[in-house]
């Protein structure tokens, strides 16, 4: 805990008349707290996303990557950073102005904007010092000029951007508008449809022609089709999902429901607790959770109400104990875990693969076993 230059300085004031050694001792037992907090600590932000987790330096509060090896392979010397995505990392410098990095830490594209988003189908949303936002390739080439207030990612060769007048449409990869900004709200297009608020303030979907699917009639959308389905907001405030011609599939009968992932589909219940239903509507994991997360990897971080966290597999079973401080979920296999001071990453069997010393993210594969019940769990 203490650097070599305070135990010198322990070691001499042992020979100090007892009023300065009582004064010293007051000092450190004030100081102390501040002293640990100032340690270096490297923490993990997100999961691994192609090979590499963002992580943050504490106390500089700079953000670097680390390695599923644990080694620190890009240093902490960003202001922000975000997840890598087709390659290439958006970072923020000590001026505020953002640009991107390749995954050797090299840079890529210049600081120089205002504000950006994640690569997409080989372009990126980037914003100007007028506050416009426009878009780039991977080399930095400006290929949409900065003139929209708002826009979304690229999906299926079109954005939703909205002009200076607050009405959403569509461009292409061109820049050409495909659909005209005459929406009071657009989402990207998912399955060949995309979300959009009509003038009667209802949800309905359109496809990449313009033309309306499904009638704007609804009060709210999770806005993006997976596996055909996607869930809606009914008058009475329940949720439940339509598929693609906005036939209903499964009732509104949810407080909250949630786009489907690996099969499954979160959803909310009257008592305010997760589980999880199947395509057809069945609940596959009861609601009894206070927080559940996504399935990813086949296991879903979920949270009890004594607020310790653990996983549970798409049958509901907890195969990993619910112990932990904090769970984040699985990515690419591993997932951030964190158990009274000390923290890990974990695997999908819940083996401790990269561990916690000294502040410092070790590899070394230790067997997890089913805790002892003891109180402190």
């Amino acid at each position: 805990m203490f650097n070599n230059g305070l135990s010198q300085i322990i070691m001499i004031m042992k020979f100090q008349p007892y009023t300065t050694m009582k004064k010293f001792l007051i000092t450190i037992i004030v100081l102390l707290p501040h002293m640990i907090n100032a340690q270096e600590k490297l923490i993990p932000i997100a999961g691994f996303k192609e090979g590499l987790a963002l992580a943050k330096a504490f106390p500089d509060r700079k953000y670097g990557f680390i390695d599923k090896a644990g080694e620190l392979v890009i240093p902490c010397k960003w202001n922000d950073a975000y997840e890598y995505c087709e390659g290439l990392a958006a970072v923020r410098d000590s001026n505020n102005k953002w640009g991107f990095i390749d995954k050797a830490g090299n840079l890529a594209i210049s600081c120089k904007w205002e504000d950006v988003s994640w690569f997409h189908e080989g372009l990126v949303s980037v914003k100007n010092s007028n506050e416009k936002w426009g878009y780039i390739d991977k080399s930095g080439r400006q290929v949409i000029p900065c003139v929209w207030n708002e826009v979304n990612r690229f999906e299926c060769g079109m954005a939703a951007v909205m002009n200076s007048e607050g009405k959403w449409g569509y461009i292409d990869k061109t820049g050409n508008i495909v659909i005209p900004c005459q929406y009071d709200a657009a989402f990207n297009f998912s399955e060949g449809l995309a979300a959009v608020l009509g003038k009667n303030k209802k949800w309905g979907f359109i496809d990449v022609h313009g033309q309306e699917i499904i009638s704007c009639q609804w009060e709210q959308t999770e806005f993006f089709f997976i596996d055909g389905l996607v869930p809606v907001k009914d008058t009475n405030g329940k949720w439940g999902y339509i598929d693609e011609s906005g036939k209903v599939i499964i009732p509104c009968r949810w407080e909250k429901a949630e786009i489907f992932d690996e099969g499954l589909a979160r959803v909310r219940d009257s008592n305010n607790l997760y589980g999880y239903i199947d395509k057809t509507g069945k609940i596959v994991v009861p609601c009894e959770w206070e927080i559940l997360g996504s399935f990813n990897d086949g296991l879903a971080s979920v949270r009890k109400t004594n607020g310790k966290y653990g996983y549970i597999d798409k049958t509901g079973k907890v195969v990993i104990s619910t112990i932990w401080n904090q769970a984040n979920d699985f990515s690419e296999g591993l997932a951030y875990v964190s158990l009274l001071r000390s923290s890990y990453f974990i695997d999908t069997l819940g083996n401790f693969i990269l561990e916690e010393e000294n502040n410092i993210f070790k590899k070394g594969f230790r067997k997890y076993y089913p805790p002892l019940p003891y109180p402190y769990f």
